[in-house]
């Protein structure tokens, strides 16, 4: 194979997330050429959005939500940085405790959790501001590695797609969920045993999740004197929030689906999606705009095998093993569940991202 035939860059990516892309923009921003490289057709990863079909225009979130400012500083510090502002998330009046579908539900005060933030525009408004950063020349997706292999003081990455090129990098950052990493590629031999049994038992944060996010003309709830909020051990939805702008608009809740639901078909979620928020706030609840579901589950570059096979479990703080270098600092991991604070969270993301990328320009 000829040079012509590789792709070439200093340093190469895996995972079009939040980390890989806060792990180029700070590479790209030193002057390093350093290439993201996305096996989806789109970026983010975890963080997801719906948008209006006609005007493009973000509605709502179908992964991530929330961030912590005041206990997050390194998510604050990036939010700054890229000018993008939060408000709270909304949580004035009651909440609903659903009692089933054979009983009334009960209004009822519920705290909310200090500190908690919405990102105006979501949180797909930092992947825009990341990839804006970066540039379109140093992002690829639909480039799905299947295989790494070290060659002297080179490392090439090889697509799982013929007509992709391979890559050759000097260094390679992976910023992607650790299970489908040791899952679907063939590492020939670059990772130690420790390593590998790491990224075998470390769950990946919120791959088991199904969300919904139901779209209104007005948030009516709020006129009604409640928070949007439902505690449920009946659901569909076992969880849900008032999920509106910082005006109010678009109006929008969303809620977590219970795993007996998950199972079912799409009209049929919905349609009991609609049965339980007319239980909880009434008939102008039936008169919504837009009901889009998001079982992650399903997406094979975020749940893996063994996600499906056990509980899920937020991710603890992994083993500093899996935060070493490895092929003489020539291949480091950079997804959120590496993180030394808020591992799996938006603030971890962001965590792991910049100090690999750090590491990487103090050597």
């Amino acid at each position: 194979m000829t040079p012509e035939d590789q792709l070439h860059c200093e340093i190469a990516i895996i995972g079009g997330g939040l980390s890989g892309l806060i792990a180029c923009n700070v590479l790209v921003s030193a002057g390093i050429d350093a290439h993201i490289f996305e096996a989806a057709n789109r970026l983010g990863g975890r963080i997801k959005s719906t948008r209006d079909q006609h005007t493009g225009k973000y509605l709502a979130d179908l992964g991530p939500t929330w961030v912590w400012p005041e206990y997050q500083p390194i998510a604050a510090r990036w939010l700054k940085a890229l000018n993008i502002q939060t408000y709270h998330q909304y949580d004035q009046g009651d909440a609903i405790i659903d009692m089933g579908a054979n009983q009334s539900p009960m209004r009822q005060f519920l705290l909310g959790q200090h500190g908690i933030a919405r990102i105006i525009g979501g949180p797909q408004n930092l992947i825009d501001q990341l990839a804006k950063n970066i540039g379109p020349d140093n992002i690829h997706c639909d480039y799905q590695i299947n295989q790494i292999i070290r060659s002297n003081d080179r490392m090439f990455l090889h697509s799982a797609n013929n007509i992709s090129k391979p890559i050759d990098s000097n260094k390679i950052i992976v910023a992607a969920p650790l299970r489908i990493m040791e899952q679907t590629i063939n590492w020939n031999d670059l990772l130690d045993q420790a390593a590998t049994n790491i990224m075998q038992s470390a769950p990946t944060w919120m791959a088991t999740q199904a969300k919904a996010v139901i779209i209104y003309k007005t948030p009516f709830w709020r006129e009604l004197g409640l928070s949007g909020r439902i505690a449920s051990q009946f659901g569909p939805l076992f969880e849900a929030h008032d999920h509106c702008g910082p005006d109010g608009s678009p109006a929008a809740l969303f809620g977590f689906l219970g795993p007996s639901q998950q199972a079912n078909k799409p009209d049929e979620i919905k349609s009991n999606i609609i049965q339980q928020l007319v239980r909880c706030f009434g008939n102008k609840a039936a008169d919504f705009e837009k009901i889009e579901l998001m079982n992650w589950e399903s997406d094979n570059l975020i749940c893996s095998d063994q996600d499906r096979q056990t509980p899920p479990a937020h991710p603890e703080l992994l083993p500093d093993h899996i935060r070493s270098d490895y092929c003489d600092g020539r291949l480091l991991f950079a997804v959120a569940e590496t993180a030394t604070q808020s591992p799996g969270l938006i603030e971890g993301a962001i965590e792991a991202g910049e100090r690999m990328a750090k590491r990487v320009l103090g050597a």
